[in-house]
C-alpha cells in the first residue's frame, strides 16, 4: 500500500489509523427511502433545506439522526430505530415502518413519534435484519468506489434473513465503505476485499466481526466505546454478543482504564477485560477532496488495548 491512491480510505489504511470507537451514535435513527431507481448524486435531494429543518425541530429532544436509502418496495417508507431503553446491556434496536406518499405523511408520522406514539407505525421483525451501506458519491468518492463494491458482494450472496441498501452519508469518509447494521446497531468500516469471505460468515451467523467494527450505536462516549471494542476483538474475530457491561476505573485527558464484561450466546459465561485507552494523533485526510488539494488534518483518537 502506498499514499499515491487518490482515496482517503487508502490513506486512512496506510498510517494504521483504527477504525474503533468511530461511530457518531444516536438513540434514534431514521431512513427516509427515496423514490429513484438509482442513488441520486446529492445525498439528499427528495426534500428542501425548509422541510429537513422542520423535521429536526419536530424531533430535537429525541436524539435524532436522519439519513436516506434506496430499497426495493415499490412503496416509500420511513424507517425508524430506536434504542429499547438506555442500559448498556441493551445491544439492539427495535424497528419500525412507517408508508408514506406526501411531505405531510412524514410531519405527521414524526410528528405522533415525537409524542411517543407509534400507534400509527408498523413494526419490523426483529429477525428481519438491515444493512445500510453508505454510496454517497457526492459526498466522498471512497463511499461510492468501496461502497458499490461491498453492496454487490454482498447482494450476490442472497441472505434469506439480511437485505443490503444503499444510504446516504453515514459518517467517517476514511473508513469507506462503511455499513450500519440493524436490529443489531453495530457498524462496520473499511471491509477490504480480502475480508469478505469472513465478514459474510460472520453476518450468516449473526455474529460481530470485530477486525472492522467501528462501533455499537448503542455507546456514545467515544473512549468507552473504543473500550468496548477493544474488548470485542480480544474475544475474538467472530462474536455473538449478547450483553455486556462497562466500568470506568479512572480516565483524564490522555489515558483511561476500564473494565469491560462481555457475554455471548454461546459463551454464557461472562468474559472479563481490562481496558486502557490512550490518546493519540493520526495523520491524514477527512475525505478524497482534502486528500486531492493537500488539506492535510490531525485526528486525535483514543486507541484501546488489553491489559489484564
Amino acid at each position: 500500500m502506498t499514499t499515491d491512491s487518490p482515496y482517503c480510505s487508502d490513506y486512512c489504511e496506510h498510517t494504521h489509523e483504527p477504525v474503533a470507537g468511530t461511530v457518531k451514535a444516536a438513540t434514534h435513527y431514521l431512513f427516509i427511502q427515496a423514490t429513484q431507481s438509482r442513488w441520486p448524486d446529492s445525498s439528499c435531494p427528495f426534500f428542501s433545506e425548509t422541510e429537513k429543518k422542520h423535521m429536526k425541530n419536530i424531533l430535537k429532544e429525541k436524539d435524532l439522526t436522519i439519513r436516506f436509502f434506496v430499497g426495493d418496495s415499490d412503496q416509500s417508507r420511513l424507517l425508524l430505530f430506536m434504542r429499547a431503553d438506555k442500559n448498556y446491556a441493551e445491544t439492539e434496536f427495535r424497528g419500525f415502518e412507517y408508508v408514506f406518499k406526501t411531505i405531510e405523511d412524514i410531519h405527521a408520522a414524526l410528528s405522533a413519534f415525537a409524542c411517543d406514539d407509534l400507534s400509527t407505525w408498523k413494526k419490523i421483525p426483529p429477525q428481519n435484519r438491515l444493512g445500510f451501506i453508505c454510496l454517497d458519491g457526492k459526498h466522498n468518492a471512497c463511499c461510492a468506489k468501496f461502497g458499490s463494491a461491498l453492496l454487490h458482494r454482498l447482494e450476490a450472496e442472497k441472505f434469506s434473513d439480511f437485505t443490503f441498501m444503499p444510504s446516504s452519508h453515514l459518517g467517517g469518509d476514511r473508513f469507506a465503505p462503511n455499513i450500519l447494521c440493524f436490529p443489531e446497531g453495530v457498524m462496520y468500516g473499511r471491509i477490504r476485499t480480502e475480508q469478505y469471505e469472513n465478514f459474510i460468515a460472520s453476518l450468516a451467523a449473526h455474529k460481530i466481526y470485530t477486525p472492522a467494527l467501528r462501533g455499537l450505536s448503542s455507546v456514545k462516549d467515544e473512549c468507552m466505546q473504543t473500550a468496548l471494542c477493544a474488548a470485542l476483538c480480544a474475544a475474538g474475530e467472530q462474536v455473538a454478543l449478547a450483553s455486556y457491561a462497562i466500568e470506568n476505573i479512572s480516565q483524564s485527558d490522555q489515558i483511561a482504564t476500564f473494565n469491560i464484561h462481555i457475554t455471548c450466546v454461546d459463551k454464557m459465561i461472562p468474559s472479563h477485560f481490562k481496558i486502557e485507552c490512550t490518546r493519540q494523533n493520526f495523520e491524514g485526510y477527512s475525505n478524497c477532496d482534502d486528500l486531492i488539494t493537500h488539506a492535510h488534518s490531525t485526528f486525535k483518537r483514543w486507541v484501546g488495548r488489553v491489559i489484564a
